[in-house]
């Protein structure tokens, strides 16, 4: 009998961010994440099948964070195998890879068949027996999976070895994904699935074949809490999957339009059904799963033509007098409120995770397996706590797209939007941050770096995650444990900066918050007149921008800028702003001015105070 040992195995699934990334709609983004969630715990169970549960330990997941369904899962799995010969360990990872991928290719098939036979369709025999086969050839080419094991010293317990085996295990996964293999598909003409943009697309909302529609099959919008297909929509085999995949446990995810109208719909429910229940009765639409008729701009016949068809457009013509009528009651009700039109996409990552892993960032007399496991669990913890935190659905804050510990996606309303940045900053800190350095001495904290963008519920959504990701990068560009802020207009202007987190007890997103909650106060309880007029933070950016702070001729820096706050505060403050207000907010904005002080040279100093103000400005005109 072929001597047994133990193995670290690392086990890996792709494509991750782009595979994510890929979205036209919100549920396809947070299907996406779901659908890789499934995969990997679908892997933990086929691993404890594989080698027996009491063979295989858990670590990255932890066993019970693997088999929680309500769980984002990392796209990775390190686990300890014990007991098998390292012989034979090669053999059952391939069989655990080929039982992974077809458990997911005949999910895939289920989900195509199950469209087809509730969906008519015009496709002859022929063209649906070649749309089923390169429906599975675009699945099978979609899973990157990657995986390998190091062997153990005999003592599974030693930790020197298993760090030994750890480091070795990341560089020859390294190795491997660089390797990249892949396979040589054929390439045909065609039209191009409309999430991806890469793989010809299959099926199609449309009446009739256009020259562009090589193969597939026409569909019809289906509800099911959300469209199938929108008109005019055509998608590929993963573009289906993220549409209809396991609907009965996945819960459709609200619209750019319906997040950021999120709050106002909570404090206001009543006058947003009554106007639901009025386009419902006169156009046969449902507003449940899409907030843009909400919105003024969209009530025009050329949009319900190309989303709901001629009946609706008819329909329209008829009762439209009635419909504006019905708006217009909704917007007199939200008063002072209004329709907000931006929300908040919020991204952030843990920093140096890898040296962390690895013990680098710690001494080497700190046991790394137990590290690793004490690091899996508060992660799960803390994911667990930020989702919770983000969709209590008491304080309505946001929407989360995907938890995984240190690596975090969400939606975010704009009234909530600092507080909450805030919030999932100290809580990491509290929950992760402190007990890791208690834990392994460290030196240095471990730190997330968090990318914000502010984004017209308009905007492309795959633009939006690529300018999120952008400013979560350029954090950790500009030196870690930061924050980047983007605000990006319809018009297609943008501005961003980069601010690092600040000092208790107020962090720098809590003074953001504390001025924009003083820029948007009413004069006097009860009114909707500002206490401050809303040009007055763009005022003030322009004045200062005429300053060259580095100019040596240029003295008393400091009192000049204070005195032109309090000149121009002085100047936009409403007739009945009381003065305690005046005193607060020329207080709130010096002690901003002076955040900055810490940075080597005047002019960066007023840089950043700036371009605080150019988002401040931009948040209070839509927030008001």
């Amino acid at each position: 009998m072929p001597p047994t040992t133990s193995h670290i195995l690392l086990f890996t699934i792709g494509p991750v961010q782009s595979f994510i990334a890929q979205a036209r709609k919100t549920q396809d983004l947070f299907v996406g994440s779901q659908l890789l969630s499934g995969v990997i715990t679908g892997a933990g169970r086929v691993l404890t099948e594989a080698f027996g549960v009491d063979n295989i330990d858990f670590i990255f997941p932890s066993a019970a964070s693997l088999h929680r369904t309500d769980d984002s899962k990392t796209n990775r799995i390190l686990a300890v195998v014990k007991h098998v010969p390292t012989a034979e360990i090669g053999e059952k990872l391939q069989r655990v890879e080929d039982e992974v991928r077809a458990e997911f290719h005949a999910t895939a098939r289920e989900r195509f068949d199950t469209l087809l036979k509730k969906e008519p369709t015009e496709a002859a025999a022929d063209e649906y027996r070649r749309t089923k086969r390169r429906f599975e050839n675009q699945i099978s080419e979609l899973l990157e999976l990657y995986y390998v094991a190091v062997p153990l010293a005999e003592n599974p317990n030693d930790d020197t070895a298993y760090r030994q085996a750890f480091i070795q295990a990341e560089r020859q996964l390294g190795s491997i994904k660089n390797l990249r293999a892949f396979s040589q598909t054929e390439a045909i003409a065609g039209r191009k699935c409309i999430i991806s943009g890469t793989r010809n697309a299959l099926f199609y909302h449309a009446k009739r074949r256009d020259r562009y529609m090589t193969d597939g099959i026409l569909v019809s919008p289906r509800s099911s809490g959300s469209f199938l297909l929108s008109r005019g929509e055509a998608i590929d085999a993963v573009g289906l999957l993220k549409r209809v995949y396991d609907e009965d446990r996945v819960v459709p995810f609200p619209s750019t339009a319906d997040l950021t109208l999120l709050r106002v719909r909570e404090q206001h429910p009543q006058p947003f059904a009554d106007f639901a229940k009025q386009m419902e009765r006169k156009l046969g639409v449902k507003l449940q799963y899409n907030g843009q008729l909400f919105y003024e701009d969209n009530l025009a016949g050329s949009y319900l033509k190309k989303q709901y068809g001629m009946k609706t457009f008819q329909r329209w013509e008829t009762d439209q007098d009635d419909l504006r009528a019905a708006h217009a009651r909704l917007l007199k009700a939200l008063a002072p409120d209004r329709l907000h039109k931006y929300y908040g996409l919020l991204l952030f990552d843990g920093d140096r995770m890898g040296k962390w892993l690895s013990g680098e960032q710690f001494s080497d007399r700190v046991p790394l397996r137990e590290f690793h496991t004490h690091l899996s669990e508060l992660l799960s913890n803390y994911a667990q706590y930020a989702r919770a935190y983000v969709d209590d659905p008491q304080y309505v804050r946001g929407k989360t797209v995907y938890a995984g510990g240190d690596d975090f996606l969400a939606f975010v309303t704009l009234e909530t939007l600092f507080a909450t940045m805030t919030h999932l900053y100290r809580k990491f800190r509290e929950l992760v941050s402190d007990p890791v350095r208690e834990f392994t001495g460290a030196t240095q904290p471990l730190t997330i770096s968090m990318g914000v963008s502010v984004v017209h519920y308009k905007h492309p959504l795959e633009n939006a995650l690529a300018q999120t990701r952008r400013m979560e990068k350029r954090a950790k560009d500009t030196g870690r444990n930061r924050f980047a802020i983007s605000v990006v207009r319809n018009s297609g202007n943008i501005s961003e900066s980069s601010y690092a987190w600040g000092e208790e007890p107020e962090l720098l997103p809590e003074q953001f918050d504390r001025v924009l909650h003083l820029l948007t106060q009413p004069a006097v309880a009860g009114n909707d007149q500002a206490a401050f007029s809303s040009r007055f933070v763009n005022t003030l950016r322009t004045e200062l921008e005429r300053f060259d702070a580095d100019d040596v001729r240029f003295g008393h820096f400091d009192r000049v800028v204070e005195a032109e706050i309090r000149r121009l505060v002085l100047r936009a403050q409403h007739a009945r702003t009381p003065q305690a207000a005046v005193d607060q907010l020329v207080h709130q904005l010096t002690e901003l001015f002076h955040r900055f002080d810490g940075l080597s040279r005047e002019q960066e100093r007023l840089d950043h105070f700036v371009s605080a103000l150019i988002i401040l400005n931009f948040l209070q005109r839509n927030t008001l």
